[in-house]
């Protein structure tokens, strides 16, 4: 694993990997506010063939429902970003992808005070064996877009690995 990353954040990485090579499990992930970089973090792990099938960056409501399913008439009512949707994310992208584990990520890494959003914040939404196991609302107080979009992706790996460690198979 990469040196630059936080001994928890590997640990926590590790925890997934571990998880789902234990129990032939395979991991893909759909994001936007993230901005791919919780594929980035996955794919730099140590046998990522072995159990990350891949994932998918989608940022308008018609790339959503293109390839993840996801309703126009909810997705345009809230410009892709409730914790429904990406709860949805979660369970379509682990079956276009083949996997046990879904992982989904939507929200705003930075303001956008024309569309009255003042604050960082993300859904993040885990399923497994087609059941969600998290759904949850971050928040990110990092300063530039960069780091709250390396924040939200920390956080979800965090709370991924959480879940996981408290699921006895």
């Amino acid at each position: 694993m990469n040196a630059d990353l936080s001994e928890a954040l590997s640990q926590e990485l590790e925890v997934i990997r571990k998880f789902c090579l234990d129990n032939s499990y395979k991991i893909a992930v759909a994001e936007s506010a993230s901005a791919g970089s919780i594929q980035l973090l996955l794919s730099n792990m140590d046998e990522a063939g072995l159990f990350y099938n891949g994932g998918i960056t989608t940022y308008s409501c018609e790339m959503k429902h293109h390839l993840l399913h996801i309703p126009m008439d909810k997705c345009d009512a809230t410009n892709g970003v409730n914790q429904e949707i990406t709860d949805l994310m979660s369970e379509n992208v682990s079956v276009l992808f083949k996997s046990n584990l879904g992982m989904s990520l939507t929200g705003y890494a930075s303001a956008i005070p024309e569309q009255g959003i003042f604050d960082k914040f993300a859904f993040v939404s885990i399923s497994l064996n087609g059941e969600w196991i998290l759904s949850e609302r971050l928040t990110s107080y990092k300063t530039s877009q960069f780091e709250v979009q390396m924040d939200f992706a920390s956080q979800a790996i965090r709370e991924c690995a959480r879940c996981l460690s408290s699921r006895s198979l």
